[in-house]
């Protein structure tokens, strides 16, 4: 791929983000004080290092093998299968608020769960 080096330098950002929240949440604090600095840094620091060295088998790797795979997939296959996502995902979005009125455990996680639902449903219906 053209752009290896640039997913390496998002992945080098996203787990540098990922090392300073974790940093964050173990010291339960934001403000970057003398003892908690070196902490917080060190941790950005670790991520964005783990993040732009495992960005080859986390991101890239896998897609190139995912346009591998669709180069084999009829374009009418291709075509239905993103129709029927887009019909599944707006079912989904007419059902999410309602859902997302049920008790605190459902009603954060079922919306999420719909989306994921309707949209392979709807996607596998219009392919076979």
């Amino acid at each position: 791929m053209r752009f290896s080096f640039l997913f390496r330098l998002i992945g080098a950002l996203l787990y540098g983000f990922i090392g300073y929240e974790l940093a964050v949440a173990f010291l339960g604090t934001f403000e970057l004080t003398s003892s908690s600095a070196p902490i917080i840094c060190g941790a950005t620091l670790v991520g964005a290092v783990l993040g732009f060295l495992l960005t080859p088998w986390l991101v890239i790797a896998p897609a190139k093998a995912a346009r591998n795979g669709l180069r084999n997939i009829p374009m009418a296959d291709l075509l239905a299968g993103a129709i029927g996502l887009i019909i599944g995902l707006l079912i989904a979005t007419l059902l999410a608020y309602p859902i997302s009125r049920l008790p605190p455990p459902f009603g954060t996680i079922l919306p999420f769960v719909g989306v994921i639902i309707f949209g392979y449903l709807g996607m596998t219906a219009l392919v076979t």
